[in-house]
């Protein structure tokens, strides 16, 4: 992509709320997500994109560290920064929440509605105490 390029597609971005380094790791989130950056050729360096945009150096060297801490982007040393493969392969994925099946529990033993084991002889039961004493 062209400086004009970057610049315009920045300006997609601009005035959503977003500081300066969230519009850029939008800007680039959304090329990557599209297929716009080829994954061989390395995004512009912190350096250009600053000049290209507009904005201080550090922004764009904070924006571009938040993404590969998110997987986005892969660093390559003294050879710069490029699209991570796996991004589009849909290896790379934000942690799913795990949801427990209503009524399952890992042990295999159902769970009454208020998440309590269902067993008449459970810990407290047995030993008439809530920590059950080793034998």
């Amino acid at each position: 992509m062209s400086g004009t390029m970057w610049n315009q597609f920045f300006q997609r971005w601009a005035g959503n709320g977003l500081s300066l380094q969230g519009q850029i790791r939008q800007m680039l989130v959304s090329a990557i997500l599209d297929g716009q950056l080829p994954l061989e050729l390395p995004i512009p360096s912190s350096r250009e994109m600053a000049a290209q945009l507009d904005v201080a150096r550090n922004t764009v060297v904070i924006a571009y560290q938040q993404l590969v801490d998110e997987g986005y982007l892969v660093s390559r040393e003294r050879k710069g920064y490029f699209v991570n493969p796996n991004i589009l392969a849909g290896r790379v994925a934000p942690p799913r929440r795990r949801r427990r099946r209503w009524g399952i529990r890992r042990s295999g033993r159902a769970a009454s509605a208020s998440g309590r084991r269902c067993s008449a002889t459970s810990a407290s039961a047995r030993t008439g105490s809530a920590f059950p004493i080793p034998s």
